[in-house]
């Protein structure tokens, strides 16, 4: 309780006393003394009012503490509150992520188990269809082959009996031949003996005469005999001759037959091999489609989980700010956003505007590097012309002396080639004497037509055999003119290295001669082709009997083309580095 000390009665003013009246003195006396004693108690009373003013302000700072403790208290209880909340909604969120990873893993478990029993009945029915597809061709190359062999069975049968056949008149004629030389010899040793006893009835006397002629009537009709008896053998021996002829063609024909049959198993083998290498690119293509495929699925199975992941964010996200729009208000935070959203404008116009002042400082600068460019060029383009012209003038002299020691080369070059010309013009113009390496006597033999033209006899029929010329080929173009007569068994001509020694029975085309020579053959060796160092190509015309052949080797290019009664054949062989000799 507060006391207003204007209202008070100043003790200064004397209260209903007239000035100057001195009357009344003990009266105001009086009222002075009760102005101190209320003065007193108006002190009294002060005092009292700030002793309670203290009080109260010493209680309302108690209860100020207080509030503040409480206010404290409440604060710390919606502080624990709020992290009670906010861990519940953590807790709330980790048991939903929990639950969305769970979900996401039973889902790609699902997924993967489904993939898995899908590739597995897939590669089962793969497994199934290679396995039938196997089942069927081994059992077409099991048929395949089984008929090979019966036709090789057949046709190798055919060939024994040919062969024993063949024997059988040989051995046939041998007896034939041996029974003709007897009867020859019989008869030679008769004719000896009449000539004999003709001397010996010269000298007897003429009573022996009608003996004599007796006994030249039996000789005679001896001889008649063995005149008849030799006629007989020999058209047996032409009708042998003409057996053998006929089983000849026969042998012929089944060698051709062998040889086709041979080219067939060939063409089967290379269809067996192209049907293999095809189904080898369809199987690892198949494989590479199956690969794709699976990598494709497991691409989708990802994006699917990559979706499903996505679309569990999105729902969370949608739930969160739903909750936000719950506890904060909508149009907060579409006000916020709209903030947001003007602050990036903002930031990407400012951006915008960043970007075309470093276009236009790009520009600049490269405006100004264009004209240092320029300014460069300019510099070397000068330094260039000095450049180019001393180097004309060093170029112009360079030419003077490369003109004047080209004309020299080419000087000496025409030299060289003049006496090169003349060289080899005297290699050709020269008679070079012609021989042959003879490996093998009992099979060849060698001998003079016209003094020019030589003649090579093989000795032994149905047998292989090759002879080279003696002359070493070099220096030049060199040319083998060849006629062959051997009842269509024809041959062959080429070269060999002048450094391989040709054995006996040589056989062209088979190792190790044929890495050593290049032939070109007949329809007995081939039909028209040409092996080289074990290969060869086919493509030039067969050649027969009574054709003439012809083998051109030039030394200076290394080559070797056949010619066919002076027409050129296509095929022919490039690359000798090294000396040869003519075969045959």
């Amino acid at each position: 309780m507060s006391i207003d000390q204007s209202k008070l009665s100043d003790p200064s003013i004397r209260l209903n006393v007239p000035a100057g009246d001195l009357t009344n003195a003990t009266v105001t006396q009086g009222s002075a003394a009760r102005i101190r004693l209320l003065q007193a108690e108006n002190e009294q009373l002060r005092r009292e009012k700030n002793e309670i003013e203290i009080k109260y302000r010493e209680q309302l700072e108690t209860l100020n503490a207080q509030l503040r403790d409480i206010q404290e208290q409440l604060n710390e209880s919606e502080e624990k509150v709020k992290k009670v909340e906010e861990s519940t909604i953590l807790e709330k969120k980790e048991n939903i992520k929990q639950k969305e990873e769970i979900l996401i893993e039973k889902e790609n478990e699902k997924r993967k188990v489904e993939q898995e029993l899908r590739f597995e009945k897939e590669e089962k029915k793969d497994v199934l269809k290679k396995a039938e597809e196997s089942e069927k061709k081994k059992k077409s190359e099991i048929e395949k082959r089984r008929q090979l062999e019966t036709e090789k069975e057949r046709i190798k049968w055919e060939l024994e009996q040919l062969k024993s056949e063949n024997e059988r008149l040989k051995r046939e004629r041998d007896v034939e031949i041996n029974l003709a030389c007897e009867n020859e010899t019989k008869l030679n040793a008769s004719l000896k003996e009449n000539e004999r006893l003709k001397k010996e009835l010269e000298t007897k006397t003429d009573q022996i005469t009608n003996e004599y002629q007796r006994r030249i009537d039996e000789k005679e009709q001896q001889r008649q005999e063995i005149e008849i008896l030799y006629k007989e053998e020999q058209k047996k021996n032409e009708i042998e001759i003409n057996h053998e002829e006929q089983t000849r063609k026969i042998i012929k024909e089944q060698a051709e037959q062998i040889k086709s049959t041979q080219s067939k198993i060939r063409t089967l083998s290379e269809e067996y091999e192209n049907e293999k290498e095809r189904s080898e690119k369809e199987s690892i293509k198949a494989k590479e489609e199956e690969r794709r495929r699976k990598e494709a699925e497991i691409l989708k199975g990802k994006i699917e989980q990559e979706n499903f992941a996505l679309k569990l964010a999105n729902e969370r996200i949608q739930y969160e700010v739903c909750r936000i729009n719950e506890k904060y208000g909508k149009e907060k935070i579409e006000s916020e956003m709209k903030e947001i959203e003007n602050e990036y404008k903002s930031k990407e116009q400012e951006n915008e505007r960043l970007k075309l002042e470093n276009e236009m400082l790009k520009q600049e600068k490269e405006r100004i590097n264009q004209q240092l460019l320029k300014e460069k060029e300019e510099k070397e383009r000068y330094k260039l012309r000095i450049e180019e012209t001393s180097g004309k003038v060093r170029k112009y002299e360079q030419i003077e002396k490369l003109q004047k020691l080209k004309k020299q080369k080419e000087n000496i070059k025409k030299m060289k080639e003049n006496n090169e010309k003349y060289r080899l013009q005297l290699v050709r113009d020269g008679d070079f004497p012609i021989a042959i390496i003879n490996s093998d006597p009992s099979d060849f033999d060698f001998a003079d037509v016209d003094g020019k033209q030589k003649k090579i006899i093989k000795k032994k029929d149905y047998t292989t055999g090759t002879v080279s010329l003696s002359q070493e080929l070099e220096n030049g173009t060199w040319e083998l003119e060849v006629q062959f007569s051997n009842q269509g068994q024809t041959g062959g001509i080429g070269i060999v290295k002048d450094t391989y020694v040709i054995p006996a029975g040589c056989q062209p085309d088979s190792n190790p001669h044929s890495q050593n020579m290049a032939t070109y053959h007949g329809p007995g060796w081939g039909n028209g082709t040409v092996n080289c160092k074990g290969g060869y190509k086919s493509g030039n015309v067969s050649f027969n009997d009574n054709q003439i052949i012809k083998a051109e080797y030039d030394s200076e290019k290394g080559t070797l083309i056949f010619f066919i009664d002076g027409v050129q054949q296509p095929v022919y062989i490039i690359g000798i580095k090294e000396k040869v000799r003519f075969i045959v």
